[in-house]
């Protein structure tokens, strides 16, 4: 392969990697999750659900061949990035940078790992709100019943919209409504 097309391949994934962790920091903002689905809105809430945002999207270019994962590999170094210049923003010093990164980039794997789990075909049911619960709620009293499974629809959802597209859209995060056909004056529905 000449030397120039590489580049120019290089950068253009570089470019796109970037994009999509735009995308889902973004998304890992709406304020849905911190002021109606009890999402904790700290340090440690906004990067988990940056985390769960970034597998979704992760998860989805596993799927698409070599290509996928030579974009996912770029995606996740995008996100590091970020995480890195973050970390430096708050005031760690040079030295504990690294340190921090790693932990978590090993956050990133295991949560990885147990939500890919979760929305596999066959698994355990219950495998996404258990995740869910530790990872996204573990700092705080876990969230009520209905919240907890409105996210796991949600999650579902993100998963099952993002397999289908080839430019990648979140769906946007809405609480269920209850069944409230409107009565007329008779009390028939209408």
């Amino acid at each position: 392969m000449n030397m120039f097309v590489y580049l120019k391949e290089r950068t253009r994934r570089k470019k796109a990697a970037q994009a999509l962790y735009e995308l889902a920091a973004e998304q890992a903002l709406s304020r849905h999750f911190y002021a109606r689905w009890q999402v904790p809105d700290t340090f440690d809430g906004r990067f988990e659900m940056l985390i769960l945002h970034a597998f979704l999207v992760w998860r989805r270019l596993k799927d698409e061949g070599a290509a996928g994962q030579q974009l996912a590999q770029d995606f996740f170094d995008a996100l590091f990035i970020q995480i890195d210049r973050t970390l430096r923003e708050r005031g760690i010093g040079d030295l504990g940078v690294p340190r921090h990164v790693k932990t978590m980039m090993k956050a990133f794997k295991g949560r990885a790992l147990a939500y890919d789990v979760a929305l596999c075909a066959g698994s355990d049911p219950l495998a996404l709100r258990k995740a869910l619960i530790r990872n996204v709620y573990g700092t705080v009293v876990p969230p009520r019943d209905e919240v907890l499974a409105q996210m796991c629809r949600y999650v579902i959802q993100c998963d099952m919209t993002l397999k289908g597209q080839r430019r990648l859209v979140f769906p946007e995060p809405q609480d269920e409504k209850e069944d409230t056909a409107k009565i007329d004056d008779a009390g028939m529905a209408a």
